[in-house]
């Protein structure tokens, strides 16, 4: 199991000096087996951090808002294709109106 915590950095008796980031890996198998990494940010580390993952997720959902995109395009296509299709199967002809009466 894998916990990640990122919160203000505050010594004791101090004010906020930055933020950590602290990782820690504990084995499924084995308790006692734990990996802890922990790494401080000034702030503007820390704002350097933010505009970094934020880039990195908005490239995310653009690539995969385009892989989603092309299939729903192509259907969206064959759709309009049919409906014009089914438009010119289904119109009156003018001699068979004639023939009606």
């Amino acid at each position: 199991m894998t916990k990640i915590n990122f919160g203000p950095y505050i010594p004791k008796g101090k004010e906020q000096l930055g933020f950590t980031l602290s990782i820690n890996r504990e084995a499924k198998e084995d308790s006692t087996d734990t990996s802890t990494f922990l790494i401080g940010f000034n702030f503007q580390e820390a704002r350097l951090l933010k505009e970094y993952i934020s880039h990195g997720l908005r490239e995310c959902f653009r690539i995969d808002d385009a892989a989603w995109r092309q299939p729903v395009v192509e259907f969206a296509e064959k759709i309009k294709v049919k409906e014009h299709n089914l438009d010119a199967d289904f119109s009156p002809a003018a001699e068979e109106e004639d023939d009606i009466w």
